[in-house]
């Protein structure tokens, strides 16, 4: 019943933005924050509040997806967050890593069905930036550094 009734507002809340929606914006920026505090709230450990989050995070790309919206920047993880304990980066190190490898599995598909995919190279990024890029071989994404 909860489920059901999660998807009803969730649904509601994506058509109210929708219609507000003129045209969509080339480039969204969000901070993520509040899946420990989410998890606390439900009785829960810090990693089940961090697989809602990247539940919630792929919604998001599906909307920026319908919508057109061209960029997407995701604020996942502060310097900050470096002085938490081990027992909660481990779990949350491991989702960070089991998505980008998700991510890059599903670009890899969309370019072999579509022939073709644009993929960041370092003129899309500021000098120094860090420029997300998949290894030929083995389809794994890796980071390189440009400038």
């Amino acid at each position: 019943m909860i489920g059901w009734l999660r998807r009803r507002v969730s649904d509601a809340y994506e058509r109210m933005l929708r219609s507000q929606l003129d045209a969509a914006p080339t480039h969204v920026a969000i901070i993520q924050d509040g899946n420990r505090r989410y998890a606390r709230e439900q009785g829960e450990d810090a990693p089940d509040g961090h697989r809602e989050g990247a539940k919630t995070t792929e919604q998001v790309l599906e909307w920026c997806d319908d919508l057109g919206v061209e960029e997407l920047t995701l604020y996942a993880f502060s310097t900050e967050n470096f002085d938490r304990p081990d027992e909660e980066l481990e779990p949350l190190f491991d989702l960070l890593e089991s998505k980008l490898y998700e991510f890059a599995d599903a670009t890899a598909s969309t370019r072999t069905a579509s022939g073709s995919a644009r993929s960041a190279t370092s003129s899309d990024c500021p000098s120094g930036s860090a420029t997300p890029s998949t290894t030929p071989s083995r389809g794994r994404p890796s980071t390189t550094r440009s400038g």
